[in-house]
């Protein structure tokens, strides 16, 4: 695992997934506005420059509009993927959790059991 800090690499992966896709961080947040997510230019420039520890809502919905995992975003993996073509049931379990009644630890937790939970259902 690396020793670098979550945040700062969540900063730069944010950074990079935003840039292959050529979106400014304008475009970013009206895209993210779209699917019901409220992350400013100024937010996602903050996130950025590793000024601002996103909340954990934020991370997911960006891991998910850039169809990764909150866990690649913060470097505990490699994998951008997230495999998961099974999203309505992942969201339908996240809507139904309180995230911010749990550490953000608890948290990474509980998303990898869901995401277990899920790949074994599906057979992934």
């Amino acid at each position: 695992m690396n020793n670098k800090d979550p945040f700062l690499i969540f900063s730069e992966r944010l950074k990079y997934l935003r840039e292959s896709r050529d979106l400014t961080q304008k475009e970013l947040s009206e895209d993210l506005k779209s699917y019901g997510v409220n992350i400013t230019e100024n937010m996602i420039s903050l996130f950025e420059r590793g000024i601002t520890e996103p909340k954990l809502y934020y991370i997911d919905a960006i891991a998910r509009y850039f169809d990764s995992s909150p866990n690649f975003m913060l470097g505990y993996t490699q994998n951008s993927s997230n495999g998961l073509s099974f999203k309505v049931d992942a969201d339908i379990l996240f809507k139904h959790i309180n995230m911010s009644d749990y550490t953000p630890d608890d948290c990474l937790k509980l998303i990898e059991l869901i995401s277990k939970y899920l790949r074994s259902t599906y057979n992934r």
